[in-house]
């Protein structure tokens, strides 16, 4: 990072999935100021639907993080882990042109129907130029 400041962020993303079996793409960008990605954790507003549901694809400046079908528990974790502790790390992703994409799947699991659909929240933790 050529010995500039940085300061750590934690850009947040959330999307709704309101229909069940339907493939969802999410397109976001990063701060410009942002020079490193370190991490990514997922929560829902319905664990175990997240949890036993969701499959997911994730590329961060046009470069694939996580390929497609990766199971969205992977990305999850507890309350009783520490916050800093319940992050996915990527050691140092370079943001490349900026953009964040999501391909989240829904898919059925007789433990968690659908009903009502459910929210996804996406945290990353990042390093931006101070």
């Amino acid at each position: 990072m050529d010995n500039q400041k940085t300061v750590e962020r934690y850009p947040f993303f959330s999307f709704r999935v309101e229909e069940a079996g339907k493939l969802i793409t999410k397109d976001w960008e990063l701060s410009k100021r942002t020079v490193l990605v370190k991490g990514i954790q997922l929560s829902s507003s319905y664990y175990e639907k997240l949890f036993l549901r969701g499959t997911q694809k994730i590329e961060i400046g046009g470069e694939e993080i996580i390929s497609e079908g990766f199971v969205s528990r992977a990305l999850l974790s507890t309350g009783n882990v520490s916050p800093f502790k319940r992050f996915f790390p990527f050691k140092a992703v370079q943001p490349g042109d900026l953009s964040f994409k999501l391909r989240f799947q829904d898919n059925d699991h007789p433990r968690a129907p659908f009903e009502n659909g459910y929210d996804i929240h996406v945290l990353l933790i990042t390093d931006e130029k101070a």
